[in-house]
C-alpha cells in the first residue's frame, strides 16, 4: 500500500437524474476517493469503519478492485438505513435523508421510474425523517468518531501519500498533525467541510500547515470567503501555508494556484456522459493524490483529478466500475490535453 485513504463507508440510494433507481449502492467519501486513485495506481488502501451488516458482496467487489481493505474495522453495531440522493438534470441534488430501501421493495432496482413515482418516493423518504428507524452511518460516526489511535497500527514505511476525506475539523487537524510526525515526507491532501464557516483564521492555518493539498469545493470554499469569487478566494488562500490550493468547480472543472507562476490555472471538466453523479467530488480527489505522487505537477495532478471524475460519473452501478482501466485514463488524459 502506497496512498491511504482516510474517511467514512457508506450505504447509499440514488435516483440518477434520469430517473434511474439504484439500491443499496457502495458509498462513502473514503471508498470513491480510493477508487478515483486506483484508477491511476495500484497500492491503494482504505481506513474507516463499517457496521456488521455491511453487505459483504461490496466489500469482495472492492478487494476485487485491488483495494487494500486491512484498515477497515467492523463495529458491532446495525446500521438499519441508507442514505438517499435524488440528483437533478443540472447536477443538484437533495440528500441528507435517510431511509431503509425496503420503503420501495416493490420497485426493481435499476428501474427507471416516471416522474410521479419519483416524487412519490421523496415523498416518503422525507416524511421517515425522524422516523424510526434513525440510527444511520452518520450516527455510526457521531457514535464511533475517528481517533488518531487508528493510526498506531498502519504501517506507514511504504505510504507516499494520504487523503483525508471529508470530515469533522478536529478529526482533519488531529489525524494530519499526527501523519507529518510519523513521516513529514508523507503528501496529504484534504477535503474538506462546510465547518470552514464556523472556523477561525488561526484554526484555518494551523490546518493548512499540515497538509500540502487544499481541495474544496465551490460551495465550501464560498462558505469561507463568502463575498469572493473562486479566483479571488484563491489568490487570498495563497498566503496560506499549503503547498497545494485548489477548487472543485463540478462541471466546470476544477482551478489551481499555481505557485510556480503565481497564476490561477482552469483545468476544465473531460466531457463525459453522466449516469451517477454520487462520488464525483471524492473521485477528483483521489486522482489528484495519485497524480501529485505520480508527478509533483498539480496541474497535471487536476487533471488525473477530472478524469478519474468522468470515469466514476459515468458508471451506472457500483458494479460498472469493474470496467475501469488506467488505459481508458490514460486515453481520455491525452484528449484533454489535446483540447486545452
Amino acid at each position: 500500500m502506497n496512498l491511504l485513504f482516510i474517511g467514512n463507508f457508506t450505504l447509499d440510494n440514488i435516483i440518477t437524474p434520469e430517473r434511474r433507481l439504484l439500491l443499496r449502492q457502495l458509498g462513502g467519501n473514503s471508498v470513491y476517493s480510493a477508487i478515483g486513485a486506483s484508477i491511476w495506481r495500484n497500492g491503494v488502501g482504505v481506513l474507516s469503519q463499517i457496521p456488521e451488516n455491511y453487505p459483504a458482496e461490496l466489500l469482495e467487489f472492492l478487494e476485487q478492485q485491488g483495494l487494500d481493505l486491512r484498515y477497515l474495522i467492523t463495529r458491532n453495531k446495525i446500521v438499519p438505513t441508507e442514505e438517499w440522493f435524488f440528483y437533478s438534470k443540472d447536477g443538484s441534488r437533495k440528500d441528507g435523508l435517510f431511509a431503509s430501501s425496503e420503503i420501495v421493495k416493490n420497485k426493481k432496482n435499476g428501474a427507471f421510474l416516471s416522474e410521479q413515482e419519483m416524487q412519490q418516493i421523496e415523498l416518503v423518504v422525507t416524511n421517515c425523517k425522524g422516523r424510526p428507524p434513525t440510527f444511520s452511518f452518520g450516527d455510526l460516526v457521531k457514535l464511533f468518531p475517528l481517533t488518531i489511535d487508528r493510526l498506531d497500527g498502519v504501517d506507514f514505511s511504504p505510504i507516499e501519500g494520504c487523503h483525508l476525506a471529508t470530515n469533522a475539523y478536529e478529526v482533519h487537524l488531529s489525524f494530519a498533525k499526527r501523519i507529518k510526525e510519523i513521516n513529514p515526507n508523507i503528501f496529504i491532501t484534504l477535503d474538506p467541510a462546510l465547518y470552514l464557516r464556523n472556523i477561525s483564521d488561526v484554526q484555518l492555518r494551523l490546518l493548512l500547515e499540515n497538509v500540502d493539498a487544499f481541495l474544496p469545493s465551490e460551495v465550501e470554499l464560498n462558505t469561507l470567503f463568502p463575498h469572493l469569487n473562486p479566483e479571488q478566494s484563491l489568490m487570498h488562500l495563497a498566503d496560506y501555508p499549503s503547498q497545494v490550493m485548489g477548487v472543485k468547480l463540478g462541471e466546470k472543472g476544477s482551478k489551481i494556484f499555481d505557485r510556480s507562476t503565481g497564476k490561477i490555472v482552469h483545468v476544465p471538466a473531460y466531457r463525459s456522459f453522466p449516469r451517477n453523479l454520487n462520488g464525483a467530488g471524492d473521485a477528483y480527489c483521489g486522482g489528484f493524490l495519485a497524480g501529485m505522487v505520480d508527478t509533483g505537477d498539480p496541474i497535471l495532478a487536476a487533471k488525473y483529478g477530472t478524469i478519474s471524475a468522468s470515469l466514476v460519473i459515468e458508471r451506472e452501478s457500483y458494479q460498472s466500475m469493474a470496467a475501469f482501466t488506467r488505459d481508458m485514463a490514460l486515453d481520455r488524459l491525452e484528449r484533454l490535453e489535446n483540447e486545452i
